[in-house]
């Protein structure tokens, strides 16, 4: 009998030490795709059940946040809405399920707006204000 591995399985693991290291370095910067898109239709639900509908929602996209040290997933929805074109509110989904917005509102030609500051029309007056760690209101 002969002990020496076979030439095909030293080249399937040769194969996935060299594939596996560069996935996972993928899934954590990117996340996992199918909980990116539960979080996603998890917010978009919440959208619908405060009472917007789809042609209220000019576009969505998922952003991604390096600091993870919040209570939140990293993984976040920024929605523009057709009356207010030039802002985006970010939406995060909380550790505990609940869903919420932050109470800071992206200016999308310029920087970011506080909720006192040219008073956006969508954002919640219960709001997550991730620096307390609450929310406020």
């Amino acid at each position: 009998m002969n002990s020496k591995p076979s030439a095909m399985f030293t080249m399937i693991l040769v194969a996935l030490f060299l594939l596996i290291p560069p996935l996972i370095v993928f899934l954590h910067s990117t996340g996992n795709p199918i909980t990116n898109n539960q979080i996603e239709q998890d917010i978009l639900a919440y959208l619908e059940e405060r009472g917007y509908s789809e042609s209220d929602i000019t576009s969505y996209k998922q952003i991604r946040n390096a600091d993870d040290s919040l209570n939140t997933h990293r993984t976040r929805l920024k929605v523009v809405f057709e009356d207010e074109p030039d802002h985006g509110y970010v939406y995060v989904k909380m550790e505990s399920g609940d869903v919420q917005q932050l109470c800071t509102v992206r200016r999308l030609n310029s920087g970011n707006v506080s909720g006192n500051e040219s008073d956006p029309i969508h954002l919640d007056d219960h709001c997550y204000n991730p620096e307390r760690g609450e929310a406020s209101g």
